[in-house]
This record gives structure tokens, C-alpha cells and sequence, in this order.
């Protein structure tokens, strides 16, 4: 018997009792009132008298204030495993159970090639939760008895791989090693600035085979402080597109942040001008800044990390195998998989500004450039356009300089002309030629109408007549 924590736990017995703790102090919330002068004591000063922890003291107050009895306060002095035997034993009938269930775990994750994808323990763990398997018991449970089958294994960094495949020649190497040690000086460690939810985040993209044998891009966008997911998007490419819809859903869900962090992408960062991208999110009063190297944005870096080891074996197993079903669970449940699963929580004060929805989308309508229109064609990429009015009336009669406008979302393009929005119809370059020598169709759809509002006057006219007679 260890009469060591008997002596402690008796100490503490005699302490506690001084103090009663079914009252509050009015100002504070002290619940620890002194029998004799009446003072209340808070669990930190209780923690300094009592020599304990706060979480041992909340703990041991929680545990006198339910003894009743006599035999109750020996069970509080008394170690609870005063016979010192295991708390719970696992019998070959668990091992064999738990390898069972490692097998079908991983029989589900092999690819065409053969070979398992990546996955983590917390991974194993999480499946035999959602499935609600057999009482695995805890984590360390878990990993103990597959280190013991030699399924998982210990590790050890790339500097301790290094010094242990070091070999030390004589005794002057060895001398210098212990030098080494003894006048080792750690490094100062900086406080980490505490920022709040929303004042930075961070936005990068991630290619990875999510699919088997299609690479494809992830991109995301972070909160640096919490590390909590905001928003993704899925596209075949890092492109202006998908990033524009990781924004949008940022914008709507959350708001506008005051600073975004990047990498030196084309799609926010230009040596000579504004990107387009970068143009549209100031235009919402954000600041952007742009670095080359990872540890600027090393949360959103990290949490690429953590995703390639960890999310391949969840498509697997829930059967996401197509870019449809993929881009679909990224825009709906890709951050929520993500924050639970690494625990992630939304910080309580948030630095979002909230804006109306409705305003969102035309920020994302940017202008391209300016071309030349003659007889009404326009060519832009190497295609050639014409435009049409909102009837889907071919015209002709536009300036001879037009502006072209792109949106991010649908990438559409079209010009404006006296104010209003003409989109844009391909065509071939043949059809250039053939506008020279025809009637402008603007002008036949104008006398049209005109001859429609004579008819209607004609009608009116004639009913006016009858009513008269």
C-alpha cells in the first residue's frame, strides 16, 4: 500500500474541511468560505493553500463535498486502486476482434496499383466509432495492442535518424559532442500574436490524385488564428475561377475579412500590375499581400499536410470516385470533415464585416479588355463575337471601340453599349465578310416595332370609332 499518498490525501481531508462551499461570494463567485474568518477563496488561491492544480482541486472539492459518511471519507483517503490491479484487461479475444476490424479497414483503402493510400491511426479510431463497432476502448488503448502485433511502430524524426546512423570513431568525437550539448543555447521563443477570428486568413491550393489518375486542385481558405476551414472549392486547375468561388462562399458565409494572405500566384500577384483578382478583393476593403515562401501562410501549408494523409482513405470508403461527386462534397461538406476532424473551432470574436449577399456577385465581373469592333464583330482570343440585345437580336450599329467584361463565376463575356449589357454570340470569321454587303439588322428590328405600335394605334383608333357610333 502506498502510505506516501495516504499521508497527502489525508492532508488534504483536514484542509478541506476547514471551508464550505455551498455559498457564493456576491462580487466574485468564490465558493470557498474559510469556517472561522469567513473569507472566500477562489480555486487558484485554493490550488496555492492546498498545493495542488486547479483541475486536481475542482476535482477533490467535487469529491469531499459527496461524503456522507465515515466509510466514505476512508474511500476518499484510499488510492482507488488499492489492490494495484490493471483498470481493464484485453484478452485475446479483443486482439483478434480489433486486427479483424484493421483488416477490413484497410482491404477497403487499396488502390488499383495494390497499395494502401495514406491514413492516420485517428483515422482507424474514427471508423470504428462511425461504425459503431465493438468497445475499442481509448486511443492509447488502441495503438498499444497493434504495436504489440507490430502493425503500427515507433518513429523517430529525420535529425534523431541522422545522430543515431552517426558513428563516433574515438574518444575526441565523442568529446566534442558533449561540448556540444553543454553549450547548447535554445532558441528564444517568440509569443505567438493572438489574433481574432476573421483579422487574417490565408488562401492556397492543394494537387493531389484525389481521384484515381485525375490530379486535381483543392483550393481553401483558412483562419490563421484557429486554423478553421472557411471555404473550398474543386477545379481541374489553379484557376481564377474556383478561387473566385472560394470567396464568394467566404463573403457569404462569414463576411469580409480586414487582411488575406497568399503565394506569388498569378491569379493575386503581378510585378508590373494589379491582377484582376486582387483588384476585385480590395474592391470588398480587404488588404491582400502576396509572399513567396510557405511559412508566411503556415497554417493553410499544414493543413495540406494533414489532408493528403488522411482524406484519400475517406473518399475511398465513402465511395466518392468522380470529379462530380468530389466537387460536390467539397462545396458542401468538405470544411465541416475538417474542422471536426481536426477539431477545429471558430474563434468567439469575430473580425468578419458583414455585407448583403445580393451585392456579392457583381463585384465579380471585371473588365477584361478593349477591342476593336468592325461591322459588328469582335475578335477576342483568337474567336470571333458577335453582339445581341436582350431580345437575342443580332447588332450591328456599336461603337467602333467596345470594352469587354468577363465574369468570374460563369465566365461569360460581354460588352455595354448606351448602358446596357449585350452578350456575346461565337461566331466564324466568315460571317465578318457576309455583314458588309446585308440590310443592318438593328435597323430592321427597329422598323418592326415600329410597324407593331402602328397597328396597335390603327386598333385603338378603330375600337375608339365603334364606341363613338
Amino acid at each position: 500500500m502506498n502510505h506516501t499518498f495516504i499521508e497527502k490525501r489525508s492532508k488534504v481531508f483536514k484542509k478541506l474541511s476547514l471551508y464550505t462551499y455551498n455559498e457564493y461570494e456576491p462580487l466574485t463567485n468564490k465558493r470557498c468560505k474559510h469556517k472561522v474568518t469567513g473569507k472566500f477563496f477562489s480555486y487558484k488561491e485554493m490550488s496555492g493553500i492546498l498545493k495542488l492544480s486547479v483541475t486536481q482541486i475542482k476535482r477533490v472539492i467535487a469529491e469531499y463535498i459527496k461524503i456522507t459518511n465515515p466509510d466514505e471519507r476512508i474511500n476518499f483517503v484510499l488510492h482507488g486502486n488499492i489492490k494495484q490491479q490493471h483498470s481493464k484487461k484485453y484478452g485475446d479475444d479483443y486482439d483478434q476482434t480489433l486486427l479483424a476490424y484493421y483488416e477490413e479497414f484497410c482491404s477497403e483503402l487499396t488502390d488499383k496499383n495494390g497499395l494502401i493510400v495514406p491514413f492516420t491511426l485517428i483515422d482507424f479510431i474514427m471508423f470504428l466509432r462511425d461504425e459503431k463497432k465493438f468497445a475499442f476502448g481509448s486511443y492509447s488503448t488502441v495503438r498499444k495492442r497493434l504495436l504489440a502485433h507490430g502493425i503500427v511502430s515507433f518513429f523517430a524524426t529525420r535529425r534523431v535518424k541522422k545522430s543515431i546512423k552517426k558513428k563516433v570513431k574515438d574518444n575526441d568525437e565523442t568529446s566534442k559532442i558533449i561540448e556540444q550539448i553543454l553549450n547548447f543555447k535554445p532558441r528564444e521563443i517568440k509569443r505567438k500574436m493572438i489574433l481574432d477570428f476573421g483579422q487574417v486568413v490565408e488562401t492556397d491550393a492543394c494537387v493531389y490524385e484525389w481521384i484515381p489518375g485525375m490530379l486535381l486542385y483543392i483550393h481553401g481558405i483558412i483562419d490563421s488564428s484557429t486554423g478553421y476551414m472557411l471555404s473550398a472549392s474543386l477545379d481541374y486547375q489553379e484557376t481564377n475561377q474556383a478561387y473566385a468561388i472560394a470567396l464568394s462562399s467566404l463573403y457569404k458565409n462569414y463576411g469580409v475579412p480586414p487582411l488575406i494572405k497568399t503565394d506569388r500566384r498569378r491569379s493575386f500577384y503581378s510585378p508590373d500590375s494589379e491582377t484582376k483578382l486582387s483588384q476585385i478583393i480590395r474592391s470588398f476593403g480587404s488588404q491582400i499581400i502576396s509572399k513567396s515562401y510557405p511559412t508566411f501562410k503556415s497554417n493553410i501549408e499544414r493543413s495540406w499536410a494533414n489532408i493528403e494523409k488522411s482524406l484519400m482513405q475517406y473518399l475511398m470508403r465513402h465511395k466518392i470516385d468522380t470529379f462530380e461527386k468530389l466537387n460536390d462534397w467539397i462545396n458542401t461538406e468538405f470544411c465541416n470533415w475538417y474542422n471536426e476532424r481536426y477539431h477545429k473551432t471558430p474563434g468567439k470574436k469575430s473580425c468578419f464585416k458583414h455585407i448583403d449577399p445580393a451585392t456579392i456577385n457583381p463585384h465579380f465581373v471585371y473588365s477584361s479588355t478593349t477591342r476593336k469592333c468592325k461591322n459588328g464583330i469582335i475578335k477576342f482570343e483568337n474567336n470571333y463575337y458577335y453582339p445581341v440585345n436582350e431580345n437575342g437580336i443580332r447588332l450591328t450599329n456599336i461603337a467602333s471601340t467596345v470594352t469587354i467584361y468577363r465574369n468570374f463565376f460563369t465566365n461569360e463575356i460581354y460588352i455595354k453599349s448606351r448602358g446596357k449589357r449585350l452578350d456575346l454570340i461565337q461566331c466564324s470569321i466568315n460571317d465578318k465578310i457576309e455583314v458588309d454587303n446585308k440590310l443592318e439588322l438593328e435597323n430592321e428590328h427597329l422598323l418592326k416595332v415600329i410597324n407593331q405600335q402602328e397597328n396597335k394605334i390603327l386598333t385603338l383608333e378603330a375600337e375608339l370609332n365603334s364606341l363613338k357610333g
